[in-house]
């Protein structure tokens, strides 16, 4: 049985806790996040404890693995801290805010033989594991562009949010929403042997 830290206790860290909770394997222990609200509401739909100190979460002994839900800018720091304390960790994506950052992460996890995992929930979803099983089958031929357009609908007061905190999101769309794409490139095709890219910046905000 996993005893499960919830490091953010926002959206992602809501869905997490379900699904862990509705597991057979796995139980939710301690939920942690800066907002005592967010905090405390989580916990007591999952039955447990609660905390504003991540940290203590991932030092419970109860917890032995760790799920990290926070904004970008404090992914790679929550993942080391849970790592060196011998807890394996999902970190929603992306792993961390630059290469330098992610790298320090997966040594930490390769150094201790943990499991490291980061949140590309999109391989697994019905339409893409059919495309990776006829492109391993090479019913579609040799493939040479891969294309895909991916946005946020946003909703109301999403200005606002911290994905558009340049501070927090540490990478704008790209990093924040674009990293799906890199991963599905990356899993469907193998690795690239070359990069090129160009970029936009749009964003506009009516303000009446």
């Amino acid at each position: 049985m996993f005893g499960v830290a919830i490091i953010g206790a926002g959206n992602i860290g809501r869905i997490r806790a379900r699904v862990i909770q509705n597991s057979a394997e796995s139980r939710v222990r301690l939920v942690a996040d800066v907002d005592p609200a967010h905090a405390y509401t989580l916990a007591a739909s999952m039955q447990c404890d609660a905390a504003t100190d991540w940290r203590r979460a991932i030092r419970s002994s109860e917890v032995n693995l760790v799920v990290v839900c926070t904004p970008t800018k404090f992914h790679a720091s929550a993942a080391l801290v849970a790592l060196r304390a011998g807890k394996s960790v999902l970190c929603e994506k992306p792993l961390a805010r630059s290469s330098m950052e992610a790298e320090e992460v997966v040594e930490a996890a390769e150094t201790r033989g943990l499991i490291l995992k980061t949140g590309f929930n999109y391989r697994y979803m019905g339409h893409v594991r059919k495309a990776k099983e006829l492109i391993a089958q090479g019913a579609l031929g040799p493939l040479y562009c891969l294309r895909c357009r991916y946005g946020h609908g946003g909703r109301p007061e999403y200005e606002k949010h911290w994905c558009t905190d340049r501070d927090l999101s540490g990478g704008g769309v790209l990093l924040e929403q674009g990293i799906h794409v890199i991963d599905l490139v990356r899993y469907l095709l193998d690795e690239p042997t070359q990069v090129l890219a160009e970029t936009s910046r749009w964003f506009g905000i009516s303000r009446k």
